[in-house]
C-alpha cells in the first residue's frame, strides 16, 4: 500500500507559497457589526474567527483554543480551525476582550472585528491591552462541513426538572438525557452558509458517552436539512472515539450500501463546534429511524392504525432500560425504535395493542430462527439481508454484533423483516480486542468468528443463529452456502476497492482506505490537536505479527493490514466449505475438573474465568473426593459453561491466600494458554507437570497450570456434546448475582439457589439486620415505620425465567402504613466518588414510587436528587436496575456511618389503586444493592497508585513486580504509594494486594 501522505509535509509546502494579496473594495474590508458572534457574551474574553470572512452569519464563529491534550500541548499555541471553503489567506477576527487587541500589525478595538492576513500553520502574535501576549495559528480543514451550535441562555431544565445555570456544553454532558431546544446553528459547506434554529440536541451512545470526554449527540431540525453530502431531519453526530483513524464507521456504512443492504446511513465528515469551542472531527449520520425523510423511508402509520404498520426494533441486551422494550422468549431484550409509542399513554389500550403487535410479530421471527427451518425463516425474513448483515458484522468482527445495535426493519406490505441497517462500527476492523461468550478468538484477531458463535445466556445471537438451522432456502442453499455466494459475489469486489486493488465503479460509495484517509487528512490532524489519543494498533495486532508506528499513519497501515488479512481468511474459508452441517456452540459441554495441591489447604474454592459461581469471595466450594497416592487431597468441580478456558483456585481464607502460597499473583490457573503469557488482568499463566486421576472412569488428561512450586492435577472427563440446535425453551433460571465492580465497597446480593418460597433469609441475618454479602454493612426494612420486617423468598415468578427473589411483604400483622422503607447502613471511611446500583420490582399492591435519601446521623434524612423511580405495571415482575451506578452526593464520602434509605413516596400502588384498599397485601422486591467508591485521594496521591496516573490498576501491580525484578524503578514519589500493606517495605505482597483489589477480592487496602 502506498505510504499515506503526511499532513506535516503538506503544511510545509503551504508555508513556502507566498500569501495571497488581499485586494478588495472598501465595503468588503469593513465587516458588518450585525454579523458579530451572537453567543459571545462579555465574560467570554477571547478572540473569535469567522468561518467565512465577511459573511453575515452570527453563528459561524470559533473561539480560539489552546492545545490542551494534543501533540502540541506544551507549546501553548492557540488555534483557529477554518472550514474548507474559507479564504486561503484572509481571516476575520472578532475581539471580545474589553480592550484593544493588536493582531499581527492590525489593531482591533474591543468588540469589533477586522480582516487579517495569514499563512496556514504560521504563528501570528497578539498583544491584548498593555501586557498580555499570545500566539496563534490558522489551519484549514478538509472536512465536508463545519457545524456550529450555539446558545447563550446559560439556564436549562434538566431531565429531572431541575434548573441548571451553566453553559450549553456543560449542561449537555451532565446527563445523556439532558436536551436543549433553544439553540441556533450554522452549517458551512460547499452549499454556502446556512443559519437557523435547532429543534433539539441531546446526548447519545453508551460506552462512548460513558467513558470518553469527546461526546456523541443526536440533533433534530424542524425541516429536512443538508450537512455536507447528507440530508435528513434527524442526525447522529458520531464521535468515533474508539477509532483512531476516524474512518471505520464510514467504511462500514458505505460497504453495507455497496453489498446490497436495503437501508444504510448516509454520512459526512464534519468539524463540530459548540458555543464557538471546537469539539473534534465527527461524522454527521442519518439517525437510525423509520419514516419520511429518514434513513429508512418506510411510512410510519402507527398513529393511524393499530396493527399492520411498518416498524423498526433493536435487539439490545445491555442498554434497554430507558426505552420501551420487551423481553423475547429466548431472553433477548428488544427495544421499540420506531414507533417508540411515546405518543400514547403507557399501558393505555391504544399503547398496548400496538406494543403487542410489535412484540408478537418479532416473536414470529424469533420462533422461526430458533425453532424452525430455513424455509420458515424465509417466510418472515429476507434471507439476502440476513446474510449481508451477518457478513458485515463478522467481516468487521464487531464486538457488539448480535448483542446491541442489532436492528430488524419490518416491512408490513411484504410481511417480512430485513436485517438492517448496520450501526455503531467504530469498534470494527480490529479497533478493539475483546472475546465474547461462545467465541474462540477475540475481535482483535483477524481469524475466527465472532457474530457466528457469540452467545447471550447460552443462546446464539439472532444474526448468527441461521447457521444452525436445518433445511435450505428457496434457492436450495444452506445459510452457509448463501453467505459464501454473497461473500464472493458482493463483498470481495468491494473489499478489493477498499484495498486499492480495484477502482470504484459507478454508484459505488466505497473507496480505498488511502482515499478515505486523504479526504480528511487535515480534519484528522486538527482532531488530535484537541484530543489526546492512546494509539491502539500496538496492542491489537497480535494475530498479524507486524509492527506499526504509534501515530495516525501507523494506525492507517494497521487498518489496511487487518482488512487485508481478514478478507483473505474469510475468502479462504468460504472457498473451502464442505457439505457437512454446521454445529452450534451448544451449552451441554459439561466439564469435570480435578484439582490437588501440595499446599496445606483446608478446602478449595474456585472461579470460572469470565463468570463467577457466585461472584463473591471466595467463589464456589469444590467437592472433596479423597487423598491421592502422594498424600494430597483431591477436589472435584463440575462446570456447565461453554468454552471455558480458565479457572482460578483459592483456599477461601477470609479473602486472602495463606502465607504458604508463593505464587506471584496469589492465584492458581488452569488455562489453555501457554505458560509465560499475561492474561487480561495482567497476571501470568503457569504450567506444571501434568498428572492423572481416576474417578472411576479414566479421564482424558489436559495440561495443569500453576506455579512451579505446586503440583496440580487438572483433568477433564470426556462428555457427549449435542450437535444439533436446541429447539426447546430452557428452564434454567438466569444468574441473579451480578459481577461486582472492582471498586465495590458493600453489596447485598442474595442468592435464591436451592431456596423455598416463603423461607426467611436466615443465612444472611434476621429482621433486625441482614449482613452484606460483600464488605460490611447491614440492611433492614419496614412496611409501616413501626418495626422491622423480615425478608423472605418470593414465589418463583419474577424475571424472564421466573426466579425467586427476596421480598419485603405486608401481612395481617404487618400492614402497609406510613413511610415504608428499606435502608442500608455502612461506612464510607476512606472512600469517595460513591455510587449505588440496586434492582427492584414488586407486586400489584406494592407502593409504586420510591425515593432514595441519606443520613449521617440516622435521624435526619436528605433526598438525593435524581434518585427516584416508579415501577410500571408492565414491569412489576421484572427486576430492573432502577439505579445503575447512580452517583451519590459528596456529603456521604469518607464517613464513619452513612444510612441510605429508600422510602415510598406515594400510597398509589403499582396497579393504580391505593394502599388503603388492601394494606395487608403486596410485596417489594429489592436485591443486588451495590455501593462502589474509590480510595480517598490524599494531597499527594492514592495508596496503590505507584505509577501516579490517578487510579489503582493492574499496571501498578506490574510496576511493583518489575521493580522487585530490577527491570525498572518506581519513582521516589511513587514509592510511598506502593507500600499498600504499610510494612515499610515494597514486596510481592503489595503487588498481590493490588491485584486482588482490582479483581474485586479486596474492597480496600
Amino acid at each position: 500500500m502506498k505510504k499515506f501522505i503526511s499532513l506535516l509535509m503538506v503544511l510545509c509546502m503551504l508555508m513556502t507559497i507566498a500569501p495571497l494579496t488581499f485586494a478588495a473594495d472598501t465595503d468588503a474590508t469593513s465587516p458588518d457589526p450585525a454579523s458579530y458572534p451572537s453567543f459571545a457574551t462579555s465574560d467570554w474574553e477571547a478572540l473569535y474567527a469567522h468561518a467565512i470572512a465577511g459573511d453575515d452569519s452570527t453563528e459561524a464563529w470559533q473561539k480560539w483554543m489552546k492545545d490542551y491534550q494534543g501533540f502540541n500541548a506544551e507549546e501553548g499555541i492557540r488555534y483557529f480551525f477554518l472550514p474548507a471553503t474559507s479564504h486561503d489567506s484572509i481571516i476575520e477576527i472578532y475581539n471580545n476582550y474589553n480592550e484593544d487587541a493588536v493582531v499581527g500589525d492590525v489593531t482591533i478595538p474591543a468588540h469589533t472585528s477586522a480582516f487579517v492576513e495569514y499563512v496556514e500553520d504560521e504563528e501570528i502574535s497578539v498583544i491584548v491591552g498593555a501586557d498580555k501576549t499570545y500566539q496563534f495559528k490558522v489551519l484549514k480543514s478538509d472536512a465536508e462541513a463545519s457545524l456550529y451550535i450555539n446558545d447563550a441562555t446559560n439556564s436549562y431544565v434538566d431531565v429531572n426538572d431541575e434548573t441548571q445555570n451553566t453553559d450549553l456544553w456543560s449542561f449537555l454532558v451532565q446527563n445523556k438525557e439532558n436536551s436543549c431546544s433553544t439553540a441556533s446553528y450554522s452549517i458551512v459547506d460547499k452549499n454556502g452558509v446556512q443559519d437557523g434554529d435547532l429543534k433539539k440536541i441531546k446526548g447519545r451512545g453508551n460506552t462512548n458517552w460513558r467513558d470518553y470526554d469527546k461526546k456523541p449527540f443526536n440533533i433534530n431540525f424542524s425541516n429536512t436539512t443538508t450537512i455536507g453530502n447528507t440530508t435528513s431531519k434527524k442526525f447522529s453526530l458520531v464521535s468515533n472515539t474508539k477509532d483512531s483513524t476516524l474512518l471505520r464507521n464510514s467504511i462500514m456504512y458505505d460497504l453495507s450500501k455497496d453489498v446490497g443492504s436495503p437501508y444504510y446511513s448516509d454520512q459526512s465528515f464534519i468539524d463540530f463546534f459548540v458555543n464557538g469551542v471546537y469539539r473534534g472531527s465527527y461524522i454527521a449520520c442519518q439517525k437510525v429511524d423509520l419514516g419520511k425523510n429518514t434513513m429508512i423511508p418506510l411510512k410510519d402509520e402507527s398513529e393511524d392504525v393499530e396493527t399492520g404498520f411498518n416498524f423498526l426494533v433493536e435487539v439490545d441486551v445491555w442498554n434497554y432500560k430507558n426505552d420501551t422494550y420487551f423481553t423475547s422468549k429466548k431472553g433477548f431484550n428488544v427495544v421499540l425504535k420506531t414507533p417508540d409509542l411515546e405518543d400514547f399513554e403507557t399501558n393505555s389500550p391504544q399503547w398496548q395493542v400496538r406494543y403487542d403487535y410489535i412484540k408478537n410479530k418479532y416473536q414470529e421471527l424469533e420462533n422461526a430462527l430458533y425453532n424452525g427451518t430455513l424455509a420458515d425463516i424465509e417466510k418472515i425474513c429476507d434471507m439476502e439481508s440476513l446474510a449481508q448483515q451477518y457478513l458485515l458484522q463478522d467481516f468487521g468482527k464487531n464486538c457488539d454484533g448480535g448483542y446491541t445495535s442489532t436492528f430488524f426493519t419490518y416491512n408490513a406490505e411484504e410481511n417480512k423483516f430485513y436485517a438492517t441497517p448496520i450501526w455503531d462500527c467504530d469498534s470494527d476492523l480490529g479497533a478493539v480486542d475483546v472475546r465474547r461468550d461462545g467465541c474462540q478468538t477475540s475481535t482483535g484477531d483477524h481469524t475466527g468468528w465472532t457474530t457466528r458463535t457469540a452467545t447471550y445466556n447460552r443462546v446464539v445471537n439472532p444474526y448468527g443463529q441461521a447457521f444452525y438451522v436445518k433445511g435450505t432456502t428457496s434457492q436450495g442453499e444452506t445459510f452457509e452456502q448463501l453467505c459464501a455466494r454473497i461473500w464472493n459475489t458482493n463483498f470481495v469486489p468491494k473489499i478489493d476497492i477498499l484495498l486499492g486493488k480495484a477502482q470504484p465503479g459507478e454508484g459505488d460509495l466505497v473507496k480505498s482506505i488511502e482515499a478515505y484517509a486523504s479526504s480528511i487528512e487535515k480534519s484528522t490532524y486538527i482532531n488530535y490537536i484537541m484530543w489526546d489519543f492512546a494509539w491502539l494498533c500496538q496492542d491489537h495486532n497480535r494475530s498479524l505479527k507486524m509492527t506499526f508506528t504509534d501515530d495516525v499513519e501507523g494506525e492507517l497501515e494497521y487498518l489496511y493490514a487487518w482488512v487485508k488479512a481478514r478478507s483473505e481468511w474469510m475468502t479462504d474459508y468460504f472457498n473451502n466449505i464442505g457439505d457437512e452441517p454446521v454445529n452450534p456452540p451448544v451449552d451441554s459441554n459439561t466439564k469435570t475438573v480435578y484439582f490437588s495441591t501440595e499446599l496445606d489447604w483446608d478446602d478449595v474454592h474456585y472461579y470460572v474465568w469470565g463468570n463467577s459461581i457466585p461472584m463473591q469471595w471466595p467463589g464456589e466450594k469444590a467437592q472433596y473426593l479423597c487423598t491421592n497416592e502422594y498424600g494430597n487431597d483431591v477436589y472435584k468441580i463440575v462446570i456447565d459453561l461453554p468454552n471455558v478456558s480458565r479457572i482460578n483456585f483459592n483456599n477461601g481464607a477470609n479473602g486472602a491466600q495463606t502465607a504458604s502460597t508463593d505464587i506471584i499473583d496469589g492465584m492458581l490457573y488452569y488455562t489453555t494458554d501457554p505458560s509465560g503469557k499475561i492474561n487480561g488482568a495482567g497476571m501470568p499463566y503457569y504450567n506444571t507437570e501434568t498428572m492423572t486421576f481416576t474417578e472411576p472412569v479414566e479421564p482424558t488428561t489436559i495440561p495443569a497450570t500453576s506455579a512451579d512450586e505446586i503440583t496440580t492435577t487438572v483433568t477433564q472427563v470426556p462428555t457427549e456434546t449435542t450437535t444439533t440446535p436446541t429447539t426447546e425453551e430452557t428452564t434454567t433460571p438466569e444468574p441473579v448475582i451480578p459481577t461486582l465492580p472492582h471498586n465495590t465497597i458493600t453489596a447485598f446480593c442474595f442468592d435464591p439457589t436451592g431456596k423455598t418460597a416463603g423461607e426467611k433469609l436466615e443465612e444472611y441475618g434476621t429482621k433486625d439486620g441482614y449482613a452484606a454479602t460483600f464488605g460490611e454493612g447491614t440492611l433492614v426494612g419496614s412496611v409501616n415505620d413501626t418495626g422491622y420486617r423480615a425478608l423472605e423468598w418470593s414465589e418463583p415468578e419474577y424475571g424472564k425465567n421466573e426466579s425467586m427473589v427476596p421480598i419485603m411483604a405486608a401481612g395481617g400483622k404487618n400492614p402497609w402504613g406510613d413511610n415504608p422503607y428499606v435502608q442500608v447502613t455502612l461506612s464510607t471511611k476512606g472512600f469517595e466518588d460513591l455510587a449505588i446500583s440496586l434492582e427492584s420490582a414488586g407486586s400489584k399492591k406494592c407502593p409504586a414510587s420510591w425515593q432514595l435519601s441519606y443520613s449521617l446521623d440516622g435521624e435526619n434524612f436528605t433526598d438525593i436528587e435524581g434518585a427516584s423511580y416508579t415501577i410500571a405495571l408492565a414491569d412489576r415482575k421484572t427486576p430492573i436496575f432502577y439505579f445503575d451506578n447512580l452517583t451519590l452526593p459528596e456529603a456521604v464520602a469518607d464517613k464513619e456511618t452513612v444510612v441510605l434509605r429508600l422510602y415510598a413516596t406515594t400510597d398509589v400502588t403499582i396497579s393504580g389503586g391505593v394502599v388503603a384498599d388492601d394494606p395487608t397485601g403486596g410485596e417489594l422486591v429489592l436485591n443486588n444493592i451495590i455501593i462502589t467508591g474509590n480510595a480517598t485521594q490524599s494531597a499527594e496521591g492514592i495508596i496503590g497508585d505507584c505509577d501516579l496516573d490517578g487510579k489503582v490498576t493492574i499496571k501498578d501491580a506490574t510496576l511493583i513486580q518489575k521493580h522487585l525484578a530490577k527491570l525498572t524503578e518506581i519513582s521516589e514519589k511513587g514509592k510511598p504509594f506502593a507500600d499498600v500493606n504499610k510494612d515499610t517495605e515494597i514486596s510481592i505482597s503489595d503487588a498481590t494486594a493490588i491485584q486482588k483489589f482490582v479483581a474485586g477480592l479486596l474492597d480496600k487496602f
